[in-house]
């Protein structure tokens, strides 16, 4: 169970005290539900989301498998929309230690003009710590309940997300010692710049703060082109820089679908975790409905 204190837990600064954090996915995008479940808003009529991330070289049997579905009732331009959702979060560390989590989502979404909506969103479940039985050892699996709350500005050309996760702060002992969910304040944001008649520019930022020197800032870029690509960077301060290359909006079986791999390269050495890690993701629109109905020419600049 090395990789327990390398990747997942944080400590105070008495190291008394250790907190669970979720790990971050590499694309910046693909946090936004998961973290603030008001993004829900960006969701066209039905959206499934699946990842798969996992770090290389020295822990190459760690990461997240996840799953999130969401369904709004009403139409693009109705007021309020009402969003529902579910999420399945699973990080691994090999087939002995797994983190679960389920949750429920509600998101309501009104117009505050014709360029511009807000949503506040509740997500609420259960976090399971699983560690299978050895021969060495016996199994444990606990449970404790866990929610989050957000808010969401959002326009045609741009999103601003502010939410509080892991809110109940639940306390949890899977193997001789108490961890702590940790409470943290999430911050989206991103603005989309048209720079020619086929290629956008969506820059992106993320800064997140909590407990146990959990910390950091996210400073994103990425090209839509040609209606069906994107090329994007990202900076993960402290971390190192991951690359992201995406083939968006296009049919399967008739449903319209968006594809990314993303790449994490390390520059840090601070500890040992910080290696090599991919991720692939795949959003399926069911519906087929195309792009989700944005307010128009009025946004904000």
């Amino acid at each position: 169970m090395v990789y327990i204190s390398l990747v997942f837990i944080y400590y105070s600064s008495n190291a008394q005290d250790a907190y669970i954090y979720p790990l971050n996915f590499l694309r910046l995008k693909n946090n936004y539900i998961f973290e603030n479940p008001a993004a829900s808003t960006l969701t066209e009529k039905g959206e499934i989301n699946l990842f798969h991330s996992a770090f290389s070289g020295l822990l190459n049997n760690v990461g997240i498998n996840y799953l999130d579905a969401s369904y709004s009732l009403g139409k693009p331009n109705d007021t309020p929309i009402h969003t529902f959702g579910i999420t399945i979060h699973s990080e691994y560390e090999t087939e002995i230690l797994k983190r679960n989590r389920l949750y429920l989502r509600y998101c309501r979404s009104i117009q505050l003009s014709s360029s511009v909506k807000l949503a506040a969103a509740l997500q609420a479940g259960v976090f399971n710590y699983l560690v299978k039985s050895t021969q060495n050892s016996s199994g444990n699996s606990s449970a404790i309940p866990d929610a989050s709350v957000g808010l969401w500005l959002a326009g045609r050309k741009f999103n601003i997300g502010i939410s509080g996760v892991q809110l109940l702060a639940s306390e949890i002992e899977p193997v001789y010692r108490t961890y702590a969910l940790g409470r943290y304040l999430n911050l989206f944001m991103d603005y989309r710049k048209e720079i020619s008649a086929n290629t956008d520019l969506v820059l992106g930022m993320k800064l997140y703060k909590g407990k146990g020197y959990y910390e950091g800032l996210w400073i994103s870029g990425t090209l839509e082109f040609m209606d069906n690509f994107s090329a994007g960077f990202n900076y993960i301060w402290k971390n190192g820089p991951v690359i992201s290359l995406g083939i968006i909006k296009f049919n399967f079986l008739k449903i319209r679908n968006d594809l990314y791999f993303s790449y994490f390269h390390p520059t840090s050495t601070n500890h040992l975790a910080n290696t090599g890690r991919y991720e692939v993701s795949i959003h399926i629109y069911p519906f087929n409905v195309g792009e989700k109905d944005q307010p128009h020419d009025e946004d904000i600049e």
